[in-house]
Parts: C-alpha cells; sequence; structure tokens
C-alpha cells in the first residue's frame, strides 16, 4: 500500500469512528487538526498517530473512573491488612469497603475559594458513578459536617 492510500484509509477509519460517535468529534475538527501538519513527512506522521491514537469517549472515560476508584478503595484496605501482616476473608473485605462508601463524604475542588467548573463536573460525575446525593456537599459545609456527625470519617 502507498502513502497516499495509507493515508486514505485511516482518514476513513476515523471518520467511521465520528460517525458512530466512537470519537466525540467533528469531522471539521479533524480536518483543521490534519492541516497543522505541512508536508508529506508531517501529514504521514499525522495519519501515523491517528492510527494509533485511543480516544476515549465520556461514557467510557466514567466506566474507568468509577472502576478504578473502586479498584484504589479496595486496594488501600488489602496494602493495610498487608502492612499489618493481616489476613482478610473476601467478606471482611466486601465489608470494609462497603463501610467506607458509608462513611465518605464527597465535595468538588474549589480554585481561589470560589467553585471550579471541574468541582462541578466532578459532583456530575460522582452520582453517575452511583454515589448518593446525601454524601455531596460544598466544601464550606465539610468541616462542619465532620465534627457533628461521627458517622463520617472519610473526604473525597
Amino acid at each position: 500500500m502507498n502513502e497516499k492510500e495509507y493515508k486514505k484509509r485511516i482518514y476513513e477509519r476515523v471518520k467511521k469512528y465520528i460517525f458512530i460517535k466512537k470519537w466525540d468529534i467533528r469531522v471539521p475538527d479533524l480536518d483543521f487538526w490534519l492541516e497543522n501538519f505541512k508536508g508529506d513527512d508531517e501529514q504521514y506522521l499525522a495519519h501515523y498517530l491517528l492510527a494509533r491514537f485511543i480516544y476515549y469517549n465520556k461514557t467510557e472515560i466514567l466506566c474507568l473512573y468509577k472502576r478504578l476508584f473502586k479498584m484504589l478503595i479496595r486496594q488501600m484496605f488489602v496494602d493495610q491488612c498487608k502492612s499489618t501482616n493481616k489476613i482478610i476473608t473476601e467478606d471482611k473485605l466486601c465489608k470494609l469497603v462497603a463501610d467506607f462508601w458509608e462513611q465518605t463524604i464527597f465535595t468538588h475542588i474549589t480554585g481561589s475559594g470560589k467553585p471550579t467548573d471541574s468541582g462541578r463536573a466532578m459532583c456530575r460525575y460522582y452520582l453517575e458513578m452511583d454515589i448518593n446525593s446525601n454524601q455531596i456537599f460544598s466544601p464550606h459545609e465539610v468541616p462542619k459536617l465532620l465534627l457533628s456527625n461521627n458517622n463520617y470519617k472519610h473526604v473525597v
């Protein structure tokens, strides 16, 4: 396959990803990005990158985030047991993780004391991760909750 056919094949593949909503961009955005590369060598390399690029849409990112977060919580308890040379059963581990979720409040990030867009997005992600909305608070509420409610032991 020659260089021209290769670039066309890659371009058509990416357009297919866009049309089936696998990639959350528009074809004009793709064309605009490709126009940044001048000359045959740069164009070839740009298409080479596209052929190997992994793009995650919002749904996939949320799924990865949810899975990673749950794995980190679980691993935290496994590491605690290892550090104290304790053996933990799967049932006990599941109970520790469940208790952690019940004892955790979630908040968003602020920038210079003001809510940020990324902080609000995190709160939406918490809800999409099946975290109870009764456990999501603004940052200024967190200290009072921790002092007044003995059920909450963790803040994320």
